[in-house]
């Protein structure tokens, strides 16, 4: 059997289809997964074990994508964030059985329709993507094994080294990474101030190193944070691929973002992450929290308005170093 899985947007949102994949796997290892994806996810879904293909959305030549799609002769297909484009892609490739949720117009291009109402935010993006796999077989085991990205000891060891060789570091130590940019992606985020004040408090444990990560459009920011930081911290541009950036972070104890495709990738890799969100409850960790344990999310809602900001911050300063605390005395160094 062939399935065609659909998640064609954003990092993000793509890594919080994972579970999707796996529990498919999981049910039935004999089944063909088939990823639709956005081209800037494809390096990244070819390193994952429970996808056996990848298709690329093409937006420009929507014939081209009927034809795609007819080649591979999926026996159905499951979209997890369905548009009216991709529902009359999906009808006119004569997939016999289409999964989706009943949204919006598009859901008349589908047979098979399942109520979510997702904009109440009474699940999490992950659950609500797991749902839908009742439309395949109501036996599916929606539980999925975490990290969901799992990354190898030499794997991690390598680009451990690696990025101590690029960076010059000597020693060992703990990593607590901050990543001040959205990609445009999040409406709760701290400025490039606030991210240093908040990781100054790692300079005063010498168990720990402060990381500041960015990506490869990000150059100008990292000059930005790189001019105000007054403390040791070491600044990594991420330009090598996904996939590499997964197996650095793996390493790390932390990850400090907003709610963006990194917080999700260390969620991921079920690290540590203490992650900002938008006072919205479309932008909530109540839809939007990561695939890690529970017991390793810090999920934190930014103010809007400046007096209950500043108290966030401080807050959220507070929570950082109760968990170096915590964290210094409980592991060892570099596993």
């Amino acid at each position: 059997m062939k399935i065609l899985i659909i998640r064609n947007d954003r990092l993000g949102d793509f890594v919080l289809s994972l579970p999707v994949f796996q529990a498919i796997k999981t049910y039935s290892p004999d089944i063909h997964t088939i990823a639709l994806i956005a081209p800037g996810n494809a390096e990244f879904a070819q390193r994952i074990n429970s996808i056996d293909e990848i298709l690329i959305d093409d937006k420009r030549h929507l014939i081209k994508m009927i034809h795609s799609i007819i080649k591979l002769r999926p026996d159905m297909s499951v979209t997890l964030f369905s548009t009216f484009r991709i529902g009359l892609i999906l009808f006119l490739s004569r997939i016999k059985r289409r999964i989706a949720p009943a949204t919006k117009l598009a859901q008349i291009f589908h047979n098979v329709r399942l109520i979510q109402r997702r904009s109440t935010c009474k699940k999490r993006e992950f659950e609500y993507n797991l749902d839908l796999l009742t439309g395949i077989d109501h036996n599916i085991n929606p539980g999925f094994r975490k990290p969901v990205l799992a990354i190898n000891k030499t794997e991690r060891q390598c680009a451990l080294a690696e990025f101590k060789k690029q960076h010059d570091i000597r020693g060992h130590f703990q990593y607590i990474a901050f990543h001040p940019g959205s990609g445009g992606s999040s409406i709760g985020n701290l400025t490039a101030d606030e991210y240093v004040d908040v990781a100054r408090s790692v300079s005063g444990y010498n168990e720990f190193k402060a990381v500041f990560t960015f990506g490869p459009e990000e150059s100008d920011l990292m000059e930005e944070v790189k001019g105000k930081v007054d403390f040791d911290a070491v600044f990594h541009i991420s330009d090598r691929g996904v996939y590499p950036f997964c197996q650095l972070i793996s390493n790390f104890a932390m990850f400090v973002s907003t709610s963006t495709g990194t917080m999700h990738l260390a969620g991921a890799v079920n690290i540590h992450t203490m992650s900002f969100f938008g006072d919205e409850r479309a932008a909530s960790p109540k839809r939007w929290g990561t695939l890690s344990e529970q017991v390793k999310q810090m999920n934190v809602t930014i103010p809007f308005d400046r007096s209950s900001r500043n108290k966030v911050i401080k807050d959220i300063k507070n929570k950082l170093i109760n968990f170096l605390e915590s964290y210094k005395g409980s592991r060892h160094i570099e596993v």
